[in-house]
């Protein structure tokens, strides 16, 4: 039985990291074929936006000048960042290197114009329907998947905040 998992991964977020490769890593344990869907956020820097998927607070538009502004102090005015960081994101690559990822998805039309096949889906853990996540929440609510028999399960998902906007209501009606 093949399982995609779809999570707030690859990240230089303890908690993201450890839930992402803890889930993985028992469903591994379990004897399945599993990987994590390799959906990349604003903060990767081979992230493309799509005018379809935004988040719903704007902040797309602010990862956007961050990498801008990152592309320019690295590339242009030959900037370093502050000391200690390569380290750091050294050593989250690595422990994020032990969980096998499906293709990249760059880009949000790209996870929905081309989805992996699975037997079976799960989104979760943590914060993945939180709707002031700075990247659309949309495909965590797994709506990219085509296959009418896979299943899909929602493993720990929350949202993290105390009420939703009208609008993020009607969406995660329509989207679950």
């Amino acid at each position: 039985m093949r399982i995609g998992i779809i999570t707030i991964h690859n990240s230089t977020n303890y908690g993201a990291s450890l839930q992402a490769w803890a889930l993985y890593k028992f469903l591994v344990d379990c004897g399945f074929d599993c990987e994590v869907i390799d959906l990349h956020r604003p903060v990767h820097d081979d992230y493309i936006f799509s005018k379809r998927f935004t988040d719903y607070h704007g902040m797309c538009k602010e990862a956007q000048r961050f990498h801008l502004k990152k592309f320019i102090r690295t590339h242009i005015i030959k900037k370093k960042e502050p000391a200690g960081v390569a380290a750091r994101e050294a050593k989250f690559t690595a422990f994020n290197g032990k969980i096998r990822l499906s293709r990249p998805y760059r880009s949000i039309d790209d996870l929905y114009a081309e989805p992996p096949a699975y037997d079976v889906y799960v989104t979760g853990s943590d914060q993945v329907w939180n709707p002031t996540q700075p990247f659309c929440i949309e495909p965590y609510f797994l709506t990219f998947v085509k296959d009418g028999n896979a299943r899909k399960i929602s493993y720990a998902s929350s949202i993290g905040i105390e009420s939703l906007t009208e609008r993020e209501q009607a969406d995660f009606k329509r989207w679950l």
